[in-house]
């Protein structure tokens, strides 16, 4: 959820947080093995409790349209958001 659209922050339990002080969830493009970001923050104790179904995204590596599922889901542990395995 952003505060006022700005997609800056967020909210979590009430407080507001910074979206970069989350950790991006994450999944390798299947055709170049680089790291996809879903759009989606949160930490690892909540992912680890939400169902999820997944989406689609648009990847900036090949252009094609990838399905992801919350197996596919990497979080990296500092966010680091660069390239590559």
């Amino acid at each position: 959820m952003s505060l006022n659209g700005n997609p800056d922050f967020m909210t979590k339990g009430g407080s507001l947080w910074r979206a970069a002080e989350l950790p991006k969830l994450m999944f390798y493009c299947p055709v170049t093995g680089y790291v996809v970001p879903t759009g989606v923050c949160m930490n690892a104790k909540t992912f680890a409790n939400l169902e999820i179904e997944g989406g689609i995204v648009a990847c900036p590596h090949c252009g094609n349209n990838h399905n992801w599922d919350k197996k596919d889901i990497i979080i990296p542990l500092d966010n680091d958001t660069s390239n590559g395995r």
